[in-house]
């Protein structure tokens, strides 16, 4: 036997054990198979990708195990490319999963979140082996249900239903998306392989069609603005290592479907797509990379940057070059700014009422004491580096040395108002 079937079989049996120790095991047992199960599938998907990479071998499967068309399995360069990013992200979650499941154990369903956790990632792995659009389709419905159990786990939570309920909804739009686009491509025969669609000779109209709704449908699972919404609403609420993978592999599926479809099915498009898919890309990273400035919950800033993160690899992918340089300096000014944005930067006097303001996205990233001597400012909000007669403390808080002149009849503004500490100031303060 091949080793790439050798080590697609690994794979899957491992993930098949892995799902099935959840079910019948329980406590510490139950865990430990269930994380090594995903381990181990997780370390044979990525040394299947590996190999097909470094040997430039094609793996090709076939079986009579869906109706219609059969399971068809088929392993390219794009396909093996995508298959190391699923190991590498199930390995990671498998492995902290283990502890971090411990503290679910009598209060949450452990079975339920072992099974899913194992069928997300065999999912993951035959979703980008399809080789015929009844596979594709049924592996990525296969892959939006296990995801949604999954984000459900703590059901009790507040907003834990609604943001798994958004997801599903949101998904299955997209999926309604991707039905309509695989059966115009496949002239309503669902019975065609990748390698027929490949060959088919289609219209230019017809192409654009299939585009658009192959653009909304992983759009969708990509997390592209306006499709976002179920973002960050389903990461908060699910599982640390869950939110993990659906951060570094679930959403990227959206990325490996667009591929997929306009560079390898349809062989590429006219000038317009590539306009397209970068304006999106473009907005998406720019408003990502704003909400995630006014979040102060973890979870949702990271998800706000996925959004970004994965919008900057989207908008290059067809056209451009590498993101790497992009996407690392963007994400690098973000959070700059996020450690700088979450307190007001000054307080002033407006008509009798005390009212903060945030210094601009620039000012922000700056985060130079320079700013302060730059900017005029009023008396009433300037950051004063003298003592003061009275002796003041520099543990006082900023606003009790930064108002030596006026003084309130209620007493200094409150913290709330302005700097909450001298800590909390993105300099060392004097």
């Amino acid at each position: 036997m091949a080793p790439e079937l050798l080590l697609l079989a690994l794979s899957v049996a491992s993930y098949a054990v892995g799902a099935l120790a959840a079910l019948i095991f329980r406590g510490m047992v139950g865990r430990a198979l269930v994380a090594v199960g995903a381990l181990v599938g997780s370390l044979g998907t990525l040394a299947l990708g590996a190999w097909c990479l470094a040997t430039g071998a094609t793996l090709a499967f076939a079986a009579p195990w869906l109706p219609l068309t059969g399971l068809a399995l088929r392993a390219d360069g794009l396909s093996a490319f995508f298959l190391v990013v699923v190991g590498l992200g199930g390995a990671a979650a498998s492995v902290y999963g283990f502890g971090y499941s411990a503290h679910y154990d009598g209060r949450y369903s452990l079975r339920l979140l072992g099974a899913m956790f194992n069928v997300l990632l065999l999912s993951l792995a035959i979703q980008v082996l399809a080789d015929n659009a009844l596979t594709f389709l049924v592996t990525w419905e296969a892959m939006s249900l296990s995801a949604y159990l999954l984000v459900l786990v703590e059901h009790d939570q507040h907003g834990t239903v609604r943001a798994a309920n958004w997801y599903l909804a949101v998904t299955h739009a997209g999926f309604a998306a991707l039905v309509a686009a695989f059966l115009v491509l496949a002239g309503g025969d669902m019975t065609g392989s990748f390698a027929a669609m490949r060959s088919a000779t289609l219209p230019p109209a017809t192409r654009n069609v299939v585009f658009l709704l192959a653009l909304v449908g992983f759009g969708t699972k990509a997390g592209v603005i306006p499709l976002h919404v179920w973002l960050p609403m389903a990461h908060p609420v699910a599982p640390s290592h869950v939110s993990a993978l659906l951060s570094g592999v679930v959403i990227k599926m959206g990325v490996y479907g667009l591929m997929r479809v306009a560079l390898d099915l349809l062989g590429g498009g006219p000038p317009w797509w590539g306009g397209v898919v970068l304006g999106l890309g473009a907005v998406s990273a720019l408003l990502g990379v704003l909400y995630a400035l006014m979040e102060h919950d973890l979870k949702r800033l990271l998800a706000y940057h996925s959004v970004e993160n994965v919008t900057v690899c989207r908008a290059w992918q067809p056209w451009g070059s590498s993101p790497a340089s992009t996407t690392h300096s963007t994400t690098r000014a973000s959070r700059a700014c996020c450690s700088s944005a979450r307190v007001p930067c000054c307080t002033r006097r407006t008509r009798g009422t005390w009212s903060s303001w945030a210094a601009s996205s620039r000012e922000c990233r700056a985060r130079q004491p320079a700013f302060w001597s730059a900017r005029p400012r009023s008396p009433r909000c300037r950051r004063s580096t003298a003592s003061h007669p009275n002796g003041w403390s520099s543990r006082r808080s900023w606003a009790a040395r930064s108002f030596p002149t006026r003084r309130r009849r209620s007493g200094w503004p409150s913290r709330s108002r302005c700097w909450r500490s001298p800590a909390a100031l993105p300099w060392p303060a004097s």
